[in-house]
């Protein structure tokens, strides 16, 4: 998704347009969308796919604003997320325990949230 976050295109929905192929998604193509064709495609991304570094958006030096979505609401928001890579639930737990070696609480969009791998993975 990152390829796709300086590409300009005409219209705001071929930049969501032109991601179909390369994600093997298939579905209409409503012009007159606007933003909510990048919504749809990753929604379909989500449906097909179990790869979760759909949601690996915003991680440049620049924070940007989450509003009550988990999706990016355009493909330049994945503009510094080129070198996320897809891991399997066991190597993710692993890298949790590493990162968090036990439970606390963390700062995640100014708010504070209790990591407690037990709780959310099983994992004692």
């Amino acid at each position: 998704m990152s390829w796709a976050a300086k590409r300009t295109t005409t219209r705001e929905e071929d930049r969501a347009y032109s991601l179909l192929g390369l994600f093997n998604v298939h579905m209409p193509m409503l012009y007159g969308e606007g933003k909510n064709a990048f919504q749809r495609l990753q929604l379909e991304i989500i449906r097909m796919s179990n790869d979760q570094s759909i949601f690996a958006w915003g991680l440049g030096p620049i924070p940007i604003k989450r509003v009550g979505n988990i999706l990016a609401d355009d493909p330049s928001f994945f503009a510094d997320c080129h070198d996320v890579v897809k891991l399997e639930p066991d190597a993710f737990i692993k890298q949790f325990e590493k990162d968090f070696p036990e439970d606390r609480n963390i700062l995640v969009d100014e708010r504070l949230v209790s990591v407690s791998l037990s709780r959310y993975f099983g994992v004692s």
